[in-house]
């Protein structure tokens, strides 16, 4: 196994005006009544296009193998840039590919066709072999009814046949995440309609939590698919009499939640297709707006680094 570091960790960082989380520089951050964000070792925010090279720096600084992220920019000097500077770092780079893909009609169409592009285009970057795979946007799971989650996931298995069939002929894996809307045995529904080697399972550990399901549990279903990790914890508190009387969960550095990954990682060892190529991938929920991205990194890093060592390659 080696380790991993995900995009979706540094939302804050390289938040856009308008976009799904708040500008951490801007006034609106301000009067949206998030908590300010003192004493960050990174800065308050980063410019999203200069996001990968972020990652890369950051994958390099922290001595791990695996860039979890994607292109978002297909200009041929930016990309010939990036491709030099993975080559000469010696990282791999696992991108994201997904779409609305429980959507029908047009909207299916456009979203099948989007997917396979992507993939022709990654396949041209070269060496991707393994790409993240998921539902967008995050409006349907397996709690929503309409349409009911038999009848989303039938749809998602009729839409991903003719993507895989593009990511056959690119020679790229897509990995079905568990992406805080179904659980295990769904994606594996999905996988096995599907039929393909080239659709697996991207299990993250800490998103089942949010479906209702054990995490371990869910490494027993996921595992014999599983072809890349997110490494996520999650601190849960059942009861919280006197805040949200609700049941909560809070993203965690590794190590300081309740998601037993060691445990996990014992199941993966042992019955994953490829467990000595398995990427570790730190994916945080991402860290509340007013900590510090990177001390979270860090110190996840160092535990995995620690506790993990024996399952490390």
């Amino acid at each position: 196994m080696r380790l991993g570091l995900t995009a979706s960790t540094y939302q804050y960082l390289f938040a856009r005006d308008g976009g799904m989380f708040p500008n951490r520089d801007s006034l609106a951050f301000n009067l949206a009544g998030q908590p300010t964000p003192y004493f960050l070792q990174t800065p308050k925010r980063i410019d999203p296009g200069e996001a990968l090279d972020y990652y890369i720096q950051k994958c390099v600084a922290l001595g791990i193998p695996v860039v979890h992220a994607s292109i978002g920019n297909w200009d041929p000097a930016y990309t010939d840039r990036i491709k030099g500077l993975l080559q000469r770092h010696r990282l791999e780079l696992m991108p994201s590919i997904s779409g609305d893909f429980v959507n029908t009609g047009d909207a299916a169409k456009h979203a099948i066709e989007n997917a396979q592009n992507l993939l022709r285009r990654y396949h041209a970057f070269g060496d991707v072999a393994i790409s993240k795979y998921c539902t967008t946007p995050m409006i349907h799971t397996r709690f929503t009814t309409d349409p009911p989650v038999d009848e989303q996931l039938d749809r998602i298995t009729e839409n991903t046949r003719p993507v895989a069939k593009v990511a056959a002929e690119c020679g790229i894996v897509l990995a079905f995440e568990n992406h805080l809307d179904y659980r295990a045995r769904e994606v594996n529904r999905i996988i096995e309609g599907v039929n393909t080697p080239h659709l697996r399972f991207l299990f993250d550990t800490g998103n089942t939590l949010t479906v209702c399901e054990d995490p371990v549990d869910a490494a027993r279903d996921a595992a014999k698919y599983t072809v890349l990790v997110h490494m996520k914890d999650l601190k849960v508190h059942p009861w919280t009499p006197g805040r949200e009387f609700v049941s909560v969960m809070y993203a965690a550095p590794l190590g300081h939640g309740h998601v037993k990954n060691k445990e996990i990682l014992a199941i993966l060892q042992a019955e994953a297709p490829d467990p000595k190529n398995l990427c570790l991938s730190l994916e945080m929920m991402p860290p509340p707006p007013n900590e510090d991205e990177d001390r979270w990194v860090d110190e996840s890093i160092a535990y995995a680094k620690r506790e993990f060592a024996e399952y490390l390659g």
